[in-house]
Formats: C-alpha cells, structure tokens, sequence
C-alpha cells in the first residue's frame, strides 16, 4: 500500500482482517504470527487489528487471546 493523493492530509486509517476460518480452525501460533505480520507490515500507525467479520461462535479461546497479544505487544 501507497500513500495517495486523494488521501485526507495524506492519512488513511486500515482495518485488517484475521480470517474466521483461522479462529476455529488454526492454532494459536499461527494467529498469532499472522496478526504481527498484518502489524509489521500494514501499522501499527493507521491500523485497526480485527476479526474478518465476526469472531465465529467455533472460534478456539486461545486463538482470540493471541490476537489479543499480538495487538497488545505491538
């Protein structure tokens, strides 16, 4: 991503999505990995760190926590 011009005073604020499927269906590493790879490489300034939609009524607790940790560490 670029800045653009059309950009208010050139700033834009991103809301990025871990996958749903990856709540109930990943482990809590690769959560974690993914979401401070969205961190690393969209913000941490002008980012939102979010679930794609909804976190799913499946989704496994420690996978929310590292979410929840990688957003906190950053």
């Amino acid at each position: 991503m670029q800045w653009h011009p059309t950009w208010p005073n050139g700033h834009a604020c991103i809301m990025g999505d871990v996958p749903a499927s990856m709540f109930a269906f990943g482990t809590p590493d690769e959560v974690y990995n993914y979401c401070k790879k969205l961190i690393r490489e969209i913000g941490p300034d002008g980012f939102i760190l979010q679930s794609g939609c909804d976190i799913p009524t499946n989704a496994k607790l420690e996978n929310v926590k590292a979410m929840v940790a990688a957003a906190r560490e950053s």
